[in-house]
């Protein structure tokens, strides 16, 4: 056999063998990764801190209790800055808005509190009280997604706490265009749309007083961001630098929502472990979180086309001035 035959043979070898380590990581795991999804196979474990048991979550998820309509849980940890705008640009469109804060050192649970005495009928507020592993860190790659300190667990707390049919997870510091969005939950509730769907944002960036765009990753969107049909299949599992829900929303609904973590005094890298030498993010990672290239709105705006899908973030009250104000300014 010629030199370039022993050579593709050898390689279709290393591949077949590669492939089947591959498969027999993820069989052990019990987590399968593809493209579009994250399948978990058997029980799940769950650290439910009501009764103080590690249980299964599925009965959590289960359809059948649940009312028609459409919740959103959010995770919050120190997000008094957009907390308040976060909520009023969407709770028109919800039926349920479940909150859950954690570690708080700031005014995020009074602001949390006031939002909910406006909107008692569909604002429902929980705190979870153990620690968190930080994402990046290695407390969070060692930490089983079942312990109560683990990201996944406090994200499966949020979902489980949810009771309609239809799920979304919102962030504190995104602001939602209300029109797009309430449009969107119509036709999500006239049957218009098959789920699950996703929808997309626009990372912006405060710099020198001037309102930016994330030219590295200007538009958030597909891993954990769309509506999706609450069922025991839909849940968050761990990855070793944060945690992944089952589903990759392979269909867009489009633009929805601004993303203020660029906005935001400390840029939103609280949540993350980011020292220097220590983290589990690689080096350009950690610098792209910290200092990504930037685009000027006006540029990014012409390249997007039709600007009246995307109006002027100043015209929201979304000033590059913001990053050094309360949410309760506006």
């Amino acid at each position: 056999m010629s030199a370039p035959l022993n050579r593709l043979r050898d390689l279709k070898n290393l591949r077949g063998g590669f492939r089947r380590i591959v498969r027999r990581k993820w069989r052990v795991s019990k987590i399968n990764f593809s493209k579009v999804f994250v399948r978990h196979f058997g029980p799940v474990p769950y650290f439910d801190v009501d009764s103080g048991k590690t249980v299964d979550l599925r009965p959590f998820l289960s359809s059948d209790a649940r009312k028609p309509g459409i919740s959103a849980f959010m995770r919050l940890k120190n997000e008094e800055q957009f907390v308040e705008l976060a909520i009023e640009s969407v709770i028109d469109s919800l039926d349920e808005l479940v909150i859950v804060y954690n570690g708080c050192t700031d005014r995020t649970p009074d602001i949390v509190e006031a939002c909910r005495l406006r909107y008692p009928d569909r604002i429902r507020v929980f705190e979870y009280t153990p620690e968190i592993a930080q994402l990046g860190s290695v407390e969070h790659e060692r930490t089983p997604m079942g312990s109560p300190h683990s990201m996944v667990n406090y994200s499966n707390f949020a979902l489980a706490k949810t009771t309609r049919k239809v799920a979304i997870k919102i962030d504190g510091d995104e602001f939602y265009l209300k029109e797009p969005f309430r449009q969107l939950t119509e036709e999500i509730r006239g049957g218009k749309h098959s789920l699950p769907i996703g929808i997309s944002g626009i990372n912006l960036w405060d710099e020198e007083g001037e309102i930016f765009v994330n030219a590295r990753n200007p538009i958030l969107s597909g891993i954990d961001k769309g509506f999706f049909v609450v069922t025991p299949q839909t849940f968050f599992v761990h990855y070793r630098l944060f945690e992944l829900f089952t589903y990759a929303f392979g269909r867009s609904a489009g633009i929805c929502f601004y993303h203020l973590k660029g906005l935001k005094k400390d840029r939103g890298l609280g949540t993350y472990f980011l020292e220097a030498g220590k983290t589990r993010f690689s080096r350009e990672r950690v610098e792209v979180l910290k200092s990504p290239p930037l685009k000027r709105w006006k540029d990014f705006h012409n390249l997007m086309g039709n600007p009246k899908t995307l109006p002027e973030p100043a015209s929201l009250g979304l000033r590059a001035t913001a990053r050094a104000q309360s949410s309760s300014q506006k």
